[in-house]
């Protein structure tokens, strides 16, 4: 990971996606605590600019740091950055980007050319920064519906699946050969069907996603004419409900009483491995005690803690691996746990840890599990400073 300091526009101005991982949490920034006290420092800067005298420099606005892993991309496709830190600033500025275009849309033209020449220059260069990147800015189309919008979807979903609308099934492999991606049915009884180069798209991403090309055929020429008996026969799904049941979502805002004993609880007695993936849990004696409150947390919750592994990133902390190891067997062992088993991991050159999970799994096979992912890691779940969500999958797939 190479930091390096960037204008915004550089950002922006790029033929690129960014997507949002679905540990992340939803948009909440507000007028008040957020947008304001941006606003101010915008004019602060404006009033600066004109205050300046001749060639002298004016300080830029520093946003913080935003941190973007680079992700695999198909040739022809745009090049693809997730946004592992940095959503919410992200998503501000290209509102702002939004909010001041159709500002400069709005202005009245003076009839004088100098400023009317301005007026058009700046709508051109912020054009430029916010066409079309809100749209970019998007939560990945894989994966369960673990997203608020997502649950909204699956239950609308789920109510046509109830009704026998739709059926889900798992057809052979063979069945799929040459499957369109859509098939639209004309009024003359003439059927078109849309196909693509792709076979990853996801299912729900749109009909029309990921189409590159449409063939026109008779009805009896076309897929689902060829496996009518394989398609008629799919016998009523529940996959939508299922999924639902399966998924929970908490949210906690800062400062809020969080009944996370409460929320353990439903896990149930019994033994149980527990395994904590965090990059900054064992880097600091801050984050190694509030690591060891979480394990004792799930303890008053009821669950039997048998084992405890703990992976962690060494690098965010100042001290050696080895160290920060001891550290942990020390907090652990001061609170009467048993000691964890130490997994310090070490990220491939260019590429960021991010993971903050929670696995809890029963001994044996298929004697239930949840998957928790932490959106803002165990340090700020347990100190309430900082907003946080818990995305609970049971019994997972993996």
């Amino acid at each position: 990971m190479q930091p390096t300091y960037i204008p915004i526009s550089q950002v922006f101005s790029q033929d690129q996606r960014f997507t949002v991982p679905l540990f992340q949490r939803p948009y909440v920034w507000n007028k008040e605590e957020q947008w304001e006290p941006l606003w101010d420092d915008m004019r602060g800067i404006l009033d600066r600019q004109k205050a300046r005298k001749g060639d002298e420099v004016v300080a830029s606005h520093f946003l913080g740091t935003i941190v973007l892993e680079q992700k695999p991309t198909a040739t022809g496709s745009l090049p693809r950055r997730e946004v592992i830190d940095g959503q919410q600033r992200l998503t501000t500025l290209q509102i702002l980007l939004k909010a001041v275009e159709h500002a400069i849309d709005s202005s009245i033209r003076s009839g004088d050319e100098v400023a009317d020449k301005a007026i058009e220059l700046a709508k051109r260069q912020v054009a430029k920064l916010g066409a079309g990147r809100i749209a970019r800015i998007v939560v990945e189309e894989i994966g369960l519906p673990e997203t608020s919008l997502d649950r909204e979807v699956a239950r609308i979903l789920r109510q046509a699946e109830e009704d026998g609308l739709l059926r889900i099934a798992v057809l052979s492999p063979a069945t799929f050969d040459g499957a369109p991606r859509f098939t639209l049915l004309g009024k003359e009884g003439g059927i078109e069907e849309g196909f693509s180069t792709e076979v990853s798209h996801a299912a729900l991403a749109g009909a029309g996603a990921g189409a590159v090309f449409r063939a026109r055929r008779p009805a009896a020429s076309t897929w689902a004419a060829r496996h009518v008996q394989a398609l008629t026969a799919i016998s009523p799904s529940k996959v939508f409900a299922t999924m639902l049941a399966r998924l929970t979502v908490h949210r906690f805002r800062e400062g809020d009483p969080r009944n996370l004993e409460d929320v353990f609880a439903q896990f149930g007695s019994g033994p149980a491995r527990v395994a904590i993936t965090d990059p900054y849990c064992c880097a600091s004696d801050r984050n190694r005690a509030q690591l060891t409150a979480f394990v004792q947390l799930l303890v008053r919750a009821g669950v039997e803690v048998v084992e405890t592994t703990v992976t962690w990133n060494p690098t965010m902390g100042t001290e050696t691996p080895a160290n920060q190891g001891r550290a942990l067997n020390r907090a652990f062992d001061g609170a009467g746990l048993a000691p964890p088993r130490l997994s310090p991991y070490q990220p491939d050159r260019g590429r960021h840890f991010h993971d903050r999970t929670v696995t809890l799994r029963r001994p044996g096979v298929g004697a239930g599990a949840w998957r928790v992912d932490v959106s803002s890691g165990i340090d700020n779940l347990m100190a309430r400073g900082k907003e946080c969500s818990l995305f609970i999958e049971k019994d997972p797939l993996d």
